[in-house]
């Protein structure tokens, strides 16, 4: 086994992303129709009706309705679909090779309900990795607190606060279920089994090449879902400063949804790409690209952790770290340009832009 390193991870994996671009995102782009659909039914949904006093029209019916079948049901069925589609996208662009999306779409509905079956089992699993812990608080801390000592039965409780480690390090060894489904056409339980045995032996390496770059990847997401939802409270304010607090409520119940969505259909990509190609160099080392061979420069790495760890005042110390690391020759500069943009965008969400905002508020 050869791992790939986390620089490299995350520079590969960038370079996937933007390279196929549009193949990845003709297929998360399908998770607008939960959006329309979420639009649809929000429209409709009776905001407020119990502050009203009053029975629920036909059309508020309707909004409760299809937003529980968008939710319970098209959601579920889209993500299915999705996951499939794009693992197999992600292994068709690696590997230099051509399908239509035709036969893409057809391959990933074909593997649809063999997928739900593995979803199904890796629920169960969860559950009851997450129910034995909380069976165990629930006796100690109901039940034998009263038949049992006080310090055997606090034992009992730290014992199952202990056992909530047990999902986190079940995430990690199942971690590679989805891909193991698709690219090795294991089913069902095999599926789980395939991928504890990826883990099985490297379970800290693996760790931290699942976490870390998820980490820069959130914090990203998060600074430009500060700066919208700043936008949305913007909106909402002036709605609701005309008096129309339904219609603010409504605004932010439509739109606030749609931000997520719309920046997981951005961002599901990256973190399949980035998980592939954790999985393939389990089994095959990764040959990194001509331009990633570079020498790589370490401020460029300490500026996205210095802005990630120390708003605002760290985006500052980030934009000059990164500014450093841009000047510096035969270096590959990928991670100090997102030092950089991760740093102004910091700056711009936590500084600038309240202070925009704001003055428009007051006026």
């Amino acid at each position: 086994m050869s791992l790939i390193g986390i620089g490299a991870l995350i520079d590969l994996s960038w370079e996937h992303y933007r390279k196929h671009f549009a193949n990845n995102i003709r297929i998360t782009a399908w998770l607008g129709v939960f959006i329309i659909l979420h639009i649809i039914a929000a429209s409709f949904y009776p905001i407020g009706a119990q502050e009203l006093d009053r029975s629920l029209t036909g059309s508020e019916w309707f909004g409760i309705a299809l937003f529980l079948i968008n939710t319970i049901i098209v959601l579920p069925i889209v993500s299915i679909w999705m996951v499939n589609a794009l693992i197999r996208r992600i292994d068709v662009d690696v590997r230099g090779k051509s399908m239509t999306m035709h036969k893409l779409a057809t391959e990933a509905w074909q593997l649809f309900f063999p997928q739900l079956w593995v979803r199904i089992l890796t629920a169960l699993a969860f559950g009851i990795a997450f129910a034995i812990p909380l069976m165990l608080l629930s006796v100690s801390s109901q039940f034998l607190s009263q038949v049992l000592p006080f310090g055997v039965s606090m034992l009992l409780m730290f014992i199952g606060l202990l056992l909530f480690l047990v999902p986190i390090v079940l995430m990690i060894y199942l971690a590679f279920v989805y891909f193991a489904f698709v690219l090795n056409k294991a089913r069902g339980l095999n599926a789980l089994k395939a991928s504890v045995a990826c883990v099985r032996g490297h379970f800290w390496p693996i760790t931290w090449r699942l976490v870390l770059p998820k980490l820069l990847y959130f914090g990203i997401l998060l600074a430009v879902q500060y700066v919208l939802l700043m936008l949305l409270g913007v909106f909402v304010g002036a709605a609701a400063s005309d008096g129309n607090t339904l219609l603010a409520v409504r605004i932010d119940w439509i739109v606030q949804p749609m931000i997520y969505m719309i920046l997981i259909i951005f961002a599901y990509p990256m973190l399949f790409i980035t998980d592939y190609h954790i999985y393939r160099s389990l089994a095959t080392p990764i040959t990194m690209s001509p331009t990633l061979t570079h020498k790589r420069s370490d401020l460029g790495w300490i500026s996205v952790v210095v802005a990630f760890v120390f708003p605002p005042v760290g985006a500052v110390v980030a934009i000059v770290l990164a500014g450093i690391a841009l000047s510096k020759k035969n270096h590959d500069n990928t991670i100090a340009t997102v030092g950089l943009i991760y740093g102004v965008a910091m700056m711009i969400a936590l500084v600038v832009l309240p202070i925009l905002l704001s003055k428009v508020i007051i006026k």
